[in-house]
């Protein structure tokens, strides 16, 4: 053995003896922090960019949708309204059409979209401006 002396680093005060400490290396740290602040960058160009298409949305749709005819995918350009939403709607619609004698309209004013799980009365209210509930443009509906 050798007679020179060796520097010991002290432990840090929360270290418990033989057992390994939770803090990443600080070269961890500057990565974590630029992902954490790339993240929030993103969010924030994506939460721009929806509110852009949510005014937009009324002059792609001048004539509305008509939620009595359209088929699912064609639904989901409504704000709040997703695949899941929308075939709900379809399927809603089937099986009220199925149901109702002389080819009634199963929609004919917005809150009727209340009648569909997961839609409310606030979403209700958000579609209104974009829907419209006529019989002179009914379609047979495009296969889903």
């Amino acid at each position: 053995m050798s007679n020179e002396p060796h520097e010991t680093k002290p432990a840090p005060a929360s270290a418990v003896p033989g057992q390994a400490t939770l803090s990443p290396p600080p070269g961890n740290r500057v990565a974590a922090l630029l992902l954490l602040l790339w993240i929030c960058a993103a969010v924030g160009a994506a939460r721009g960019g929806l509110a852009r298409y949510a005014e937009e949305l009324p002059g792609a749709l001048p004539n509305g949708v008509d939620p009595n005819v359209a088929p699912w995918w064609e639904l989901t350009i409504l704000p709040d309204v997703g695949p899941a939403i929308a075939r709900r709607i379809v399927a809603h619609r089937e099986v009220r059409a199925a149901q109702a004698a002389g080819g009634s309209q199963v929609f004919a004013a917005p809150r009727d979209m209340e009648a569909v799980s997961g839609i409310g009365k606030k979403t209700a209210q958000r579609l209104a401006p974009f829907l419209r509930f006529d019989d002179s443009s009914r379609r047979q509906p495009a296969s889903q």
